[in-house]
């Protein structure tokens, strides 16, 4: 370490290191004989990579270099919603924040500055994928064959060799929103995403749709930019109106169906954990103290309740859980109020 490093006083190394987010092995990803994982170059580089990890050899292998292999690959012209997720999940850096990866572990796919990518894991090979504008949580299918996302609120597919993308939910008005988590999952039930490939299927997806129509209203300034004008948001304050929530099942040709359940009772769409065991719901009511958790017939959109219970205070969302485990037992995180702990059950 330099001199100058070592008198650096603490204030400053964590604004230089973004509160030592910058440089640290993140979102990792286990395959067979390797781990996928972020990283940036340095403790001061806020540009993410995707890297590998040998098992075998210990040898650390960058997939994809953001700096060399992504053309124009700086933050500035990053999607509105983008951001919004970004601010939201407390999101530092830059370069590649996300990727996800095939059952195979053959394909991963991730968006830098809006642009969709797909790099082949088996020789490191990087190319954009088709997209008519930025894009925003883009998710491989577990077959690799595939790619979706969110484009201006709307929900989009791509074959990974496909010249052009298709459309599959569109939304039809500037409230209504295809495939991204609508406010409250996002800020209040660390829920960041707002589709899911269906494993039980072969190109289907579970997507959120919500329309914030008759939420209040709010205008909010920069008051680092005072030149620029207010920018209007929907922002559902504690009592007042929210968004209404609904999940639908689309094909890759765009034929839906609505997934029904009492959305005055449940306005809440806490969980969505799908896996080849079944594909289960959390539904948590206003008062977030009774939850109900459903399993999805994905053939048909119906729900079927396998458990609900209530707490006297307020029910406490575990992201992961409930899900269906191997032996189609459901898995729970519940609050022990008899020995003041979290158990699983």
């Amino acid at each position: 370490m330099s001199t100058n490093a070592a008198a650096e006083s603490y204030p400053r190394q964590r604004a230089r290191t973004r509160g030592f987010q910058l440089g640290r092995p993140r979102n990792f990803h286990l395959l067979t004989d390797r781990v996928l994982f972020i990283r940036s170059a340095s403790g001061i580089d806020a540009a993410g990579s995707l890297w590998s990890l040998d098992l075998n050899s210990g040898i650390e292998t960058c997939i994809v270099d953001v700096r060399t292999d992504i053309p124009s690959s700086t933050d500035n012209d990053l999607p509105a919603a983008e951001k919004a997720r970004r601010e939201r999940m407390r999101e530092v850096t830059g370069g590649i924040t996300a990727y996800s990866v095939d059952s195979t572990g053959s394909f991963a796919a991730f968006a830098v500055n809006g642009i969709p990518f797909i790099v082949d894991l088996s020789d490191n090979c990087v190319r954009a994928l088709p997209a008519p504008g930025p894009v925003v949580d883009p998710r491989i299918h577990h077959a690799g064959s595939a790619v979706a996302y969110v484009i201006d609120r709307s929900m989009y597919v791509t074959a990974i060799n496909a010249d052009a993308a298709t459309c599959i939910a569109q939304a039809e008005h500037e409230h209504e929103t295809w495939g991204l988590a609508d406010f409250v999952a996002a800020e209040e039930l660390a829920r960041y995403r707002g589709f899911w490939w269906l494993p039980e299927s072969e190109g289907s997806l579970l997507v959120e749709r919500f329309d914030e129509s008759n939420v209040d209203e709010w205008w909010i300034a920069d008051p680092a930019q005072p030149g620029l004008a207010p920018q209007s948001r929907r922002y559902p304050a504690a009592g007042t109106t929210n968004a209404v929530v609904e999940l639908w099942v689309i094909n890759s040709i765009g034929e839906r169906k609505q997934v029904m359940w009492d959305l005055d009772a449940f306005p809440y769409l806490a969980t969505v954990s799908p896996s080849k065991h079944g594909t289960v719901l959390e539904l948590l009511n206003r008062e977030q103290n009774l939850v109900s958790i459903q399993l999805l017939n994905a053939a048909t959109g119906e729900l079927t309740e396998l458990q609900c219970r209530t707490d006297t205070a307020w029910i406490d969302v575990m992201p992961g859980v409930p899900s269906i485990d191997f032996d189609q037992q459901l898995l729970e995180i519940v609050n022990d109020e008899a020995t003041d702990t979290y158990r699983l059950a």
